[in-house]
């Protein structure tokens, strides 16, 4: 019996990533077979910008060849350099022991991140709790991405709906080494028209008990693809409005201080009575 294709594919330990700011990402899958002590004894991986190119067994980006391994896993990239906020298509098939070849697999895809500290056109920003941008976008939308990282904890929300299902992010670092960001997609949270942005932040780990001077920032790039082709980018920074929220103090060991009465209804959508003051 010949093998079958290949499945699980995944880029940094991740099925169809977003964010990937590794230049040189590594890949995996599962080669699967229906006999008995079959084994992989070689693979070929294939990366292209546009998924049609593969099926033309045309790659534009990286084309590994027969690679004669036994290992499907963290098999790293060695094509072209990979641009910031990019998605790319791959496949990959395998020969077993006997040196039959399976099917290429299904095409996966990656998005890369920002691979470079210039991509970062945000400032960080800080201020109180509540954190609120309205913005307009005047054509319909082919796709967009949220890219936020805080010193502290956040929760993003855009016209009213939060954005994920995370809670307590970003996760655990030294904040005077690294911080975390995530990336995403935030397509379907978006409208043709008026839209608001709204960021919740609060302490968390970013605690002067912990080492830090506790004032919470966060920072935060939307990355807006048009149906003209046209890309904007909306960012923080000093033009945005912030206000006290209910959050009376924030802690990841000690709890949380939650005071109703300063709950702002609606802020985070474009139709409020609430204000903000800058």
């Amino acid at each position: 019996m010949p093998p079958e294709k290949a499945v699980d594919l995944r880029c940094e330990y991740v099925v169809n990533p977003l964010g990937i700011d590794n230049p040189n990402p590594r890949f995996s899958f599962i080669p699967i077979h229906t006999e008995r002590g079959q084994s992989i004894t070689a693979y070929q991986i294939m990366v292209a910008t546009d998924p049609k190119l593969l099926l033309e067994q045309k790659p534009d980006m990286w084309d590994s060849g027969k690679v004669n391994s036994t290992d499907p896993f963290n098999i790293t990239y060695n094509g072209k350099p990979l641009e910031s906020c990019k998605r790319y298509y791959w496949r990959v098939r395998w020969w077993d022991s006997k040196g039959n070849v399976s099917p290429w697999s299904d095409i996966a895809y990656f998005e890369t991140g920002f691979l470079n500290k210039s991509d970062w056109h945000a400032k960080w920003i800080y201020g109180k709790q509540l954190f609120r941008k309205e913005f307009e976008i005047t054509e319909d939308i082919i796709s967009a991405r949220a890219y936020i990282a805080a010193l502290g904890y956040y929760e993003l929300r855009i016209n009213g709906k939060k954005v994920g299902d995370r809670v307590l992010d970003p996760g655990w670092t030294d904040y005077k080494k690294r911080v975390l960001y995530s990336v995403y997609d935030i397509s379907d949270y978006l409208r043709k028209g008026k839209n608001v942005v709204g960021v919740i932040l609060s302490e968390g780990r970013f605690l002067k008990q912990y080492g830090y001077d506790g004032v919470s920032k966060f920072i935060i790039q939307l990355r807006i693809k048009l149906s003209s082709g046209k890309e904007i980018e909306v960012i923080s920074d000093e033009n945005w409005l912030t206000s006290q929220g209910p959050i009376a103090s924030s802690s990841i060991y000690d709890g949380e201080i939650y005071d109703a009465r300063l709950e702002k209804d609606g802020c985070n959508r474009s139709k409020t009575s609430t204000y903000l003051k800058p």
